[in-house]
């Protein structure tokens, strides 16, 4: 009857608009929860659910005098089976243990270390203005030509920003042309660490022919 005779409510019907605000203004239930299994639930003591497992035959030594075989002779080895009882339960959360340290070592492993060299390469890359100083040799990123044609430049001037921090220069390319880039795309020479070990060598060459001449006169 209900389905043939519908109850008819107007669109914007005062009764109408409080059957809809009761019906949205019930709290949304959740769905029931499933039901654990007996053996997740209850308190029982080990080795109530357990497992069997057999191995053998063994051959063993026997204590006690056997009875000679077919040809008269007498066999000091019986055979022997082992029952391996384990209990389901221990032998359960033992497993579980084991996959969670995996887990963990594996997550500190991977993920920790991945992390931890992100962060060194985005701290280098903010720093890299630093290791440039004016009239330094760099050279030019191009990504739309191979590495091996990029070009060399001269800084001539750094421009820092409002922070102080050092984001663009302007570089030489060529004899006259100047022009500003990011730091980003500018790639120091690493001659300046090898100049540096030559001038530190030969002021301690230096300072051992002093100390030897100083020696000889003495």
């Amino acid at each position: 009857f209900d389905s043939k005779n519908p109850i008819f409510l107007p669109n914007k019907h005062s009764f109408a608009l409080c059957c809809l605000s009761k019906v949205r203004g019930k709290t949304v239930q959740a769905p029931a929860n499933s039901r654990f299994s007996r053996l997740r639930v209850s308190s029982d003591p080990p080795f109530t659910h357990i497992g069997l497992d057999f191995a053998g035959p063994f051959f063993i030594k026997s204590m006690f005098e056997t009875k000679p075989t077919e040809n008269g002779e007498s066999n000091p080895n019986v055979k022997a089976y082992v029952l391996l009882i384990t209990c389901a339960s221990t032998r359960r959360a033992r497993r579980h243990k084991q996959v969670l340290d995996q887990f963990t070592k594996q997550w500190r492993r991977e993920y920790l270390t991945g992390l931890r060299e992100q962060s060194l390469a985005k701290s280098h890359k903010r720093n890299s203005g630093s290791t440039i100083s004016q009239g330094e040799i760099v050279i030019v990123k191009n990504e739309t030509t191979p590495r091996a044609f990029w070009k060399l430049a001269r800084v001539e001037k750094l421009l820092p920003g409002r922070d102080g921090n050092i984001r663009a220069a302007e570089i030489k390319l060529g004899s006259k042309f100047v022009t500003r880039r990011p730091i980003e795309q500018l790639v120091p020479i690493e001659v300046k660490s090898t100049l540096e070990d030559l001038e530190t060598g030969q002021e301690v060459e230096k300072e051992c022919i002093q100390e030897k001449r100083t020696s000889c006169n003495i």
